[in-house]
């Protein structure tokens, strides 16, 4: 094996080379071609573009000699014994036994070539029976469109190829056999390129379209699951009381409680997810503290129907804390130990059936059953206590920061 490549040639690390092969500068062999200089050797000139699953085999003992700026299009066969300039071999072509190829020539998708003759120059060969024709029109577009698509394919389409298989391109200018190939072959092609495709389209993917359509989920569940709560409740309740006192001053305490309370769920959520890595008991502890939580969204929406306060609300999931550790039991365990997308997914899923059960539900124990708690179970267990301290000091934080400003 001895292999000669040129100055800014690319070849793809999968790509099956064979005997003695020498390839011009600037020319690009995509992955999963053959060249394979069987009987002589193979000469490939500059700035070709030689594309997946393109043969090319020297069955002569003769040199098979490809001239520059040429195209070999994917899954096309290429014999012959010459090959001119500013050729283009299209999708399944074939060029057989020792025919000889002009400049600027076109061989059409799937036509071939019979295997002893001499094309001319400007022959394009199309159709299902083959036909020819003389072109008239000059090369020089065609030349500059190559151009910019090889200067495409070096720092575009082979750095994303890359990024997506894991390809690794080979860079080389120097003549060598094919175990020196094989010694560069970890080496990456356009790295900085690379760098900066990886970014733009991670970013590009998480901007465009994860996180908008996370964001669009969030807004079109949370209305879902308000209306089959406010279903649910007229179903099993009756329609909730009408609150006739809509001051501003009753406008502004509803404004104050939201805030509290999403401030409050905030910080029993990062509780629940900082505890995880205390050894031993942390994974046992956040899987309670979720338990809880998915319980206290369940049961939340039919509470607020009623009226309850967020004072109400935590005063009654609090004494009742071991019958919404079972209620959110289930939940949690479907969720816990999987994938964060995935638990996303599951509890979109599944929320709204614990809506319609928790409407439904009577949670234990009731307040005439207080007696029966063992003095070593405590009646009221502060689940939100942590998250309450919390609060309390961002909003004194906060109020301290306000009156230092006046």
């Amino acid at each position: 094996e001895c292999f000669a490549i040129g100055k800014r040639a690319v070849v793809c690390q999968d790509t099956e080379m064979k005997g003695e092969i020498d390839i011009g500068s600037g020319t690009v062999l995509h992955p999963q071609c053959k060249i394979v200089a069987e009987s002589g050797p193979i000469i490939i000139g500059s700035n070709n573009i030689i594309e997946e699953n393109v043969t090319i085999i020297n069955k002569q003992p003769t040199p098979l000699i490809i001239g520059d700026e040429n195209v070999f299009e994917v899954g096309c066969y290429v014999e012959g014994s010459r090959i001119g300039n500013k050729n283009v071999v299209e999708a399944k072509a074939r060029i057989l036994g020792t025919t000889s190829l002009g400049d600027n020539c076109v061989i059409g998708a799937v036509c071939s070539t019979k295997r002893d003759e001499a094309i001319l120059d400007n022959t394009v060969i199309y159709g299902d029976h083959h036909n020819r024709r003389i072109q008239t029109a000059s090369g020089g577009q065609q030349s500059s469109l190559h151009a910019r698509h090889l200067e495409y394919l070096r720092e575009i389409t082979l750095p994303t190829l890359h990024f997506f298989l894991g390809k690794s391109f080979l860079v080389l200018n120097h003549r060598g056999s094919d175990s020196a190939i094989e010694e560069a072959s970890d080496v990456k092609f356009s790295p900085l390129i690379t760098s900066i495709l990886d970014t733009i389209v991670a970013l590009t993917y998480q901007l465009l379209w994860v996180y908008p359509i996370f964001v669009l989920s969030f807004v079109l569940n949370a209305m879902w699951y308000q209306e089959i709560a406010d279903r649910a409740y007229r179903l099993y309740h009756g329609r909730p009381p009408i609150n006739s006192n809509r001051t501003y001053p009753r406008a502004l305490k509803v404004i104050a409680d939201e805030i509290y309370r999403a401030l409050l769920f905030m910080n029993y959520l990062m509780v629940a997810t900082i505890v995880y890595v205390i050894p031993v008991i942390g994974p046992i502890m956040s899987f309670m503290y979720f338990c809880w939580i998915y319980a206290y969204y369940s049961f939340e929406y039919k509470w607020i129907n009623q009226g309850w306060s967020l004072e109400q609300r935590i005063g009654y999931f609090e004494e009742r804390w071991s019958y919404f550790a079972g209620f959110g039991f289930m939940f949690t365990v479907i969720t816990f130990f999987v994938d964060q997308f995935l638990s996303a997914g599951v509890f979109a899923l599944l929320f709204p059936l614990y809506i319609i059960m928790a409407n439904n539900a009577l949670p234990m124990p009731r307040h005439n059953e207080n007696a029966r708690f063992s003095s070593l179970v405590p009646y009221r267990l502060r689940v939100f206590w942590v998250a309450e301290k919390l609060n309390d000091k961002i909003i004194g934080g906060l109020r301290s920061i306000c009156l230092s400003i006046r």
